[in-house]
């Protein structure tokens, strides 16, 4: 691992560990690796943890064989998913129905397996069942930037139904499901605060289904399929937050959900797909390393439009198109 950076943060000297732990978020454990294992270098010279640092100096860390070896190092499979990498983390598009890494049943189905003999670095997490791009670290230094570096996080879904109106922001706080150790619901007695944007690309009149995207501010589990149940919007393919959910949370939202299609064609769509339609499409950040803003999009599975005519495609392909071209802007 080689990092080199430039002291700005600071007006008046200090040591360079409480430099490297508060202003560069290293870890305790990783300022004692470098001890241990690292050279050190500030101005060229070499420099120990407990020397000052002032403002303008250069440091630079590098030859830490330790953590070199625990750099994450990629296998041949891996570029099959790879939306962009460099030294210090890398971007991938998870397809839907693979885990992010193997859970405590020993699954051997895993994105980890696919990408990497090493464990993964996962600054960011998706469900099984949801395909789009995941953040990795390629080691420990860099998962604690990006873990303290804030992110902008675009879905996609489409939904059973229609927003009440274009845009929608929605404050609810989740907490686990009394009984489960899986499922999470809506409660403002002892949930966390979630709050999620809505908006809608496009609906379909036919199938009385809509395209949204969906920012998030919180990143609690299973957040955006439980707002959507929320708003009785149960997601297309659901399981476990679906119709037979809305049914036993809220009569009158599952009522309306079939207004205008019957329970037989929703549940003929929801056939179709084998886990919710949710696609992380868009992330962006200034990245810690570079300081330059930076916007990654993962293309969304070739499935995503199946359900629509062709006329419907065109037009929901446009409405992805526009708003991608807003994205960049912004």
């Amino acid at each position: 691992m080689y990092l080199k950076f430039i002291v700005k943060e600071i007006s008046d000297p200090v040591p360079l560990k409480n430099y490297l732990k508060t202003h560069q978020h290293f870890s305790s454990r990783l300022i004692k690796r470098l001890r241990l294992y690292g050279q050190v270098e500030v101005n060229g010279e070499s420099w120990r943890m407990i020397d000052l640092v002032k403002l303008g100096d250069q440091i630079e860390i590098k030859d830490a064989n330790e953590l070199e070896d625990s750099c994450l190092k990629l296998k041949k499979s891996a570029y099959e998913y790879l939306v962009f990498e460099n030294d210090y983390y890398l971007l991938v598009n998870k397809p839907a129905g693979l885990l992010s890494h193997p859970n405590y049943l020993g699954g051997t189905n895993s994105l980890e397996q696919l990408l990497s003999d090493q464990p993964l670095h996962l600054v960011s997490r998706l469900d099984r069942g949801t395909s789009g791009l995941l953040l990795i670290s390629r080691h420990a230094h860099a998962h604690q930037r990006l873990q303290n570096t804030e992110m902008k996080k675009y879905y996609l879904l489409w939904v059973f139904g229609r927003l009440p109106e274009t845009t929608l922001r929605l404050e609810a706080k989740i907490a686990r499901r009394p009984g489960s150790i899986i499922e999470r619901e809506v409660n403002e007695d002892s949930g966390k605060l979630a709050i999620s944007h809505f908006r809608e690309l496009f609906y379909s009149p036919s199938l009385d289904i809509s395209l949204l995207s969906c920012r998030i501010e919180t990143g609690r589990t299973h957040q955006i399929r439980v707002h959507a149940l929320h708003l009785g919007l149960p997601l297309i393919g659901e399981t476990l937050y679906g119709l037979e959910r809305l049914q036993e949370l809220n009569p009158t939202m599952y009522q309306n959900c079939l207004k205008k299609q019957g329970l037989g064609m929703r549940q003929a769509l929801n056939d179709k797909y084998p886990q919710q339609v949710l696609h992380a499409y868009h992330l962006a950040f200034h990245d810690p390393f570079s300081g330059k803003a930076e916007k990654f999009f993962a293309q969304e599975p070739s499935y995503f439009f199946d359900m629509l005519s062709m006329d419907e495609k065109s037009a929901a392909s446009a409405a992805l198109r526009v708003f991608s071209e807003q994205l960049l802007q912004d």
